[in-house]
């Protein structure tokens, strides 16, 4: 059976104007604020965000997320 691994991420930063997910795997970079995001396959993930204001200062967060097999 094929199983996808669904998960929703949060932005709660003030003034920031741009967002640069990166997933922690091969898949492109995503620009919303709070995107969902389903993962192939179970494993850590270092999942990075990148926030930038209109002044052009920007701030990175990263944290590792673990997606379990579903039973």
């Amino acid at each position: 059976a094929c199983h996808t691994y669904a998960t929703v991420f949060a932005d709660n930063s003030t003034a920031a104007i741009s967002w640069d997910w990166n997933f922690g795997d091969t898949s492109p970079a995503n620009n919303n604020q709070s995107p969902a995001y389903i993962y192939a396959n179970p494993g850590s993930y270092n999942v990075t965000l990148v926030v930038t204001n209109i002044f052009g200062c920007t701030n990175t967060s990263s944290q590792t997320v673990t997606v379990l097999p579903q039973p």
